[in-house]
């Protein structure tokens, strides 16, 4: 979907006329369901989630609420397909969007995630065109690609005609030299709406220590740069992780999108380690 069109054409429309092609079309909204992240994205907004490595859905509940978005990690979070599911049903009661991220390419991983009606989508490792022409194919419906068609939640949220409406954000990791090199044929693939900018694998791809500061090092600052004017080209998003508030503004100067800014596990440390510093240099009374 292009950032450029106005937010008011993606609704849902009749799937009219014999010709197959007309029958899936690409938008916010599906008999009822909205995509509320894609919403604000259309519209010009930032929005601002944290990652989810720990399969507790309380506390999706707890500190979830006034974010954005909640990041699921199902590639290196502690976390299996049913536990996703948990999760997404926690992120829909405190009303925040999800992000899933698969652990891979494979058509038998995508479809499932898919159908856990995720706001969006994040595949990892895309290194060039041809992959991010599978990917698209996998996640969408003929005569587009090949995804499968049937799920009961999918039914439940969007109703039995969600396989006419995209309504979900593809989003491809850029995460080697290679995926750098190839950012316009990724995101210039139909059905790619997002490229990430993911610091930890890149880094190793330019041998360095995983998740090197792009502030650093010239070969990852051009990385950002690459992504973020790929994405602009193409009138599709950027997203990325900030390290603190401070970082998070300097992304958005820089063009980002989707700021990802903090995680459930590094709320956790830090309040945790916080309070028993206090605890440790207070005196007793």
């Amino acid at each position: 979907m292009n950032r450029k069109e106005n937010a008011d054409s993606g609704s849902l429309q009749s799937a009219a006329g014999e010709n197959p092609s007309e029958a899936y079309s690409e938008g916010c909204e599906c008999a009822g369901y909205r995509n509320k992240l894609w919403e604000k994205l259309k519209t010009g907004n930032k929005v601002y989630g944290f990652s989810v490595n720990f399969p507790a859905p309380p506390m999706i509940e707890c500190i979830a609420p006034g974010w954005d978005y909640v990041w699921l990690d199902g590639q290196h979070g502690l976390m299996g397909y049913q536990e996703l599911l948990s999760l997404s049903i926690a992120a829909r009661a405190a009303q925040v969007s999800v992000i899933i991220r698969s652990p891979g390419h494979d058509f038998s991983v995508l479809g499932p995630l898919m159908d856990l009606c995720p706001q969006g989508l994040m595949v990892p490792m895309v290194n060039n065109e041809e992959e991010a022409k599978e990917i698209a194919a996998c996640l969408q419906f003929p005569p587009k690609g090949r995804r499968s068609f049937w799920n009961t939640r999918m039914i439940q949220l969007a109703g039995d005609a969600y396989y006419k409406e995209k309504t979900t954000l593809v989003i491809a990791q850029i995460e080697t030299s290679e995926g750098v090199r190839n950012v316009d044929g990724i995101v210039g693939t139909e059905g790619i709406d997002v490229l990430m900018y993911g610091p930890a694998d890149l880094g190793l791809s330019y041998g360095l220590k995983p998740g090197s500061s792009r502030k650093e090092y010239a070969c990852m600052a051009h990385a950002a740069e690459e992504v973020v004017r790929a994405a602009r080209a193409a009138g599709k998003y950027s997203m990325f992780i900030a390290g603190d508030v401070q970082e998070a503004r300097e992304l958005e100067e820089m063009g980002a999108d989707i700021i990802v800014c903090g995680s459930d596990y590094g709320f956790l440390k830090e309040s945790a380690g916080r309070t028993l510093a206090e605890l440790k240099n207070s005196k007793r009374l």
